[in-house]
């Protein structure tokens, strides 16, 4: 039997003001919707969890990374 899980979606936003991870900061705003997945215990403590976000969204918001080309 697998523990309960919960999820929930939610969105972040802010201004890359500093280093994210080996990327130098760019002082661009991002705004990404994430979804979080929470397992629990019988007493309702988290076990575990993992977050979900479409990465490239952000790297293309924060300027790391260029958008693709949409065919004419």
């Amino acid at each position: 039997m697998q523990s309960p899980r919960r999820s929930a979606r939610s969105r972040v936003e802010g201004t890359n003001e500093g280093p994210f991870g080996s990327l130098k900061p760019t002082s661009r705003k991002m705004s990404l919707p994430f979804c979080e997945i929470c397992h629990f215990d019988k007493q309702g403590h988290i076990v575990s969890g993992g977050c979900y976000y479409d990465q490239y969204t952000l790297l293309t918001q924060l300027g790391h990374i260029q958008p693709l080309a949409v065919a004419a």
